[in-house]
């Protein structure tokens, strides 16, 4: 690893470390969730990025 990547995660270690942990629960919620509810999930999360068609 560079000096400059180990200063940045020095400096920063609270923030990758919030970053880690949300994504390793969106990894488990993958893994629980249906395709479904994820898409429907999401589209209240990102309105302008997902279609709201699910019936």
């Amino acid at each position: 690893m560079t000096p400059y990547k180990k200063k940045l995660f020095r400096k920063n270690s609270e923030i990758i470390q919030s970053f880690t942990n949300a994504i390793y629960k969106a990894m488990l919620l993958v893994e629980e969730l249906s395709a479904e509810e994820i898409a429907k999930s999401l589209a209240t999360t990102l309105p302008r990025c997902i279609p709201r068609n699910f019936d």
